[in-house]
């Protein structure tokens, strides 16, 4: 008799594309809890460590890593991707050029694609955005907590109280039992927990900075322990650091991953009671709270629209956890215009420029490969980046004779395709090239790979050394036209770059850099903005803790977004079209250090302070390969040693 035969499945790569850096970790954290295979590693970086090589992968990346990893001869095969918050690969963003290249690349090389993506009323859109047939998508209405929803307006001192399950936006008003907003904040939070959403990191940091004189230290040794943690690894006087031994937080992407990740820790496990955030909750942090306070109808200085709104609104209540969550939008001064938030209604579907082609979209992409100037004179600094980046992405696609909605659409819509689509293929730059830096122009690639003049890159790490190589990047990328003034394209700003770039790359631990910062500014007497306002200045003084505080935030920052983003784009860049090897300078900017083993921790899962602290037993624990990458850790060994709890926690983890 013939028994029936079962099919054998393999394994499969599956991918996650999330849309920050800030959420990888909690993605990676959400799938460790789950993952019960053996088999398959979770890896967040491209390039894959000699540890886990005979592993299957769930990959978790960011639309730049996965093209890194794409670009990859040796890479092995993904076969599946969810792109997780999806509605940013069409969001009115300047990065949602880098989502796309990175979902059409995807669907170049035959990935299944998943699209998940909360509120929108018109998922099938993404199908159309990557050619597939609209019948494949499907939206799901999942339940949620009933919302009590509030309007509090402490100029009139009214509250509004409106009810959902009426047809029409009826609302109660009364008088406010509170002149203040922390009074409103703490008797409504009381043995539950509120977010307090506010558009920018200074008014994060200050609105938790004014809450926090309402309340008095907790005993708790988990709070203490946190609170020690953020001195010992930023600074003592950090705002932070006080702030955690009163039950209060503040969270933004720049935050270092490890004080990012214990934050969000203690917030889930109801230690910490009040967390001011920024909008990465709405690139899908998950923190929900049963109080969801909004102060601001902003994402800094552009409007929150209908569905960063409802996302923002779907973190008040916790499914499974209570019947309720209540939704406050506060007018806290005269020039708050809130209250239009609450007048939104269905959300209206969503569009993508790349389908649409609106407002001259094609027409603008052309002009960016002509070299002329945008149809709208004062477009902001931020769409013709956009714009400039579609343009870049067109280039490789009709070089690389792809066929997408962008490259058919751009012959629909602009009249001059063809003579556009000749200079396209007159460009000379390698495609594979153009495919992983799509944040630089064409022409400015062009220009360097046809020059024969030519920066050496030395073995040389200096504050001297890095200097020039941005001086040189600045003339050769035309940085004073084409980035923000306030960064990269004020030539001011390079000597104080060139110095964390330095020490960065040196493997210098985070306490250390503030330090020497701290030094630079105190040195260079750099005028600090009052109250945020950059045309209100004073000398930094080291005995103002708010000097010091708007210093280590902008540190921070300058490493996640300029050191680790923009820099090593355009070093890369440079590197490649010149011939030299990109591969080293690329690591040494991305994981913070120029010591191969510490890269390799960090390939491995380790953040970058744990494999500082992991190298100093690497004789007795690691065992590395000829090409020098580890291929053994004496997990026993290692954990007999005196290290961090962290490092235990770490290592228990990931291996």
């Amino acid at each position: 008799m013939d028994l029936p035969t079962t099919e054998i499945i393999e394994p499969e790569n599956i991918a996650f594309l999330v849309p920050t850096r800030a959420l990888i970790t909690q993605v990676v954290e959400d799938i460790r809890k789950t993952l019960r295979n053996e088999e398959y590693k979770i890896v967040s970086n491209p390039d894959i460590p000699a540890l886990f090589r005979h592993n299957k992968f769930i990959f978790v990346f960011t639309p730049e890593r996965l093209v890194s990893y794409f670009a990859g001869s040796t890479n092995p095969n993904i076969s599946t991707m969810i792109v997780d918050e999806a509605h940013n690969t069409i969001s009115d963003d300047e990065r949602s050029p880098i989502f796309y290249h990175a979902i059409t690349l995807a669907e170049q090389k035959s990935v299944k694609l998943y699209f998940a993506s909360p509120n929108v009323p018109n998922p099938e859109i993404f199908l159309e955005l990557v050619g597939n047939s609209l019948e494949e998508s499907k939206q799901i209405t999942e339940v949620n907590v009933v919302q009590n929803k509030f309007y509090v307006d402490f100029e009139a001192n009214k509250v509004q109280c409106f009810y959902d399950f009426l047809p029409t936006k009826k609302f109660d008003e009364f008088d406010s039992k509170f002149n203040n907003l922390e009074k409103l904040i703490i008797n409504m939070t009381q043995e539950s927990q509120s977010i307090i959403y506010c558009n920018s990191v200074h008014n994060t940091v200050s609105r938790a900075q004014i809450f926090s004189k309402n309340i008095s230290k907790s005993s708790n040794k988990t709070l203490i322990d946190l609170s020690n943690y953020i001195r010992e690894t930023i600074h003592g006087d950090y705002y932070l650091a006080d702030l955690v031994e009163k039950g209060i937080a503040y969270h933004f992407g720049a935050l270092p991953q490890e004080i990012r990740k214990r934050i969000e820790e203690t917030f889930k496990q109801g230690i910490i009671k009040f967390l001011f955030t920024t909008s990465t909750l709405l690139q899908g942090v998950n923190l929900p709270a049963k109080n969801l306070f909004i102060l601001s109808d902003k994402i800094g200085k552009a409007n929150l629209k209908e569905l960063d709104f409802w996302n923002l609104a779907g973190r008040a209540g916790r499914l499974s956890k209570e019947l309720y969550g209540n939704l406050f939008v506060i007018r806290v001064d005269g020039t708050s215009t809130s209250h239009r938030l609450l007048e939104f209604d269905e959300l209206p579907k969503i569009e993508s420029k790349v389908l649409s082609g609106k407002a001259n979209f094609y027409k603008n992409i052309g002009n960016v490969l002509e070299n002329k100037e945008m149809t709208n004179k004062s477009m902001s600094a931020k769409n013709k980046r956009e714009i400039a980046d579609y343009a870049t992405i067109l280039a490789y696609q009709r070089k690389k004779n792809i066929s997408s909605q962008l490259v058919d659409k751009f012959i629909q819509k602009n009249n001059k395709s063809s003579e556009i689509f000749k200079k396209i293929s007159e460009i000379d730059v390698p495609k594979d090239i153009l495919m992983v830096s799509t944040t630089i122009k064409p022409k400015y690639q062009e220009y360097v790979y046809k020059e024969q003049e030519k920066l050496i890159f030395q073995a040389k790490y200096d504050a001297n050394t890095c200097r020039k190589i941005l001086e040189m990047l600045s003339k050769k990328y035309n940085w004073a036209e084409e980035e923000d003034k306030r960064y990269l394209g004020n030539k001011k700003r390079l000597g104080y770059y060139s110095v964390i770039m330095s020490e960065w790359i040196q493997s210098k631990p985070l306490n250390l850099m503030i330090h020497s910062t701290i030094r630079y500014h105190e040195k260079n007497k750099v005028l600090i903005p009052i109250n945020n306002n950059p045309s209100n200045l004073e000398p930094f003084s080291i005995y103002k803790a708010t000097h010091i505080n708007h210093v280590i935030n902008e540190l921070l920052k300058d490493v996640e977004n300029i050191i680790r983003f923009k820099v090593k784009n355009y070093v890369m860049n440079y590197l490649k079209l010149t011939e030299q090897d990109e591969g080293e300078w690329q690591n040494y900017l991305e994981y913070g250090t120029n010591d191969n083993t510490v890269i390799e921790l960090q390939k491995i899962g380790f953040d970058r302070q744990v494999s500082l602290e992991l190298i100093n037993y690497q004789d007795e624990s690691f065992q590395f390969n000829a090409s020098g990458e580890i291929i053994k850790i004496d997990k026993k060994i290692i954990l007999s040693k005196e290290i961090s709890k962290e490092a235990c926690y770490q290592i228990n983890m990931l291996l």
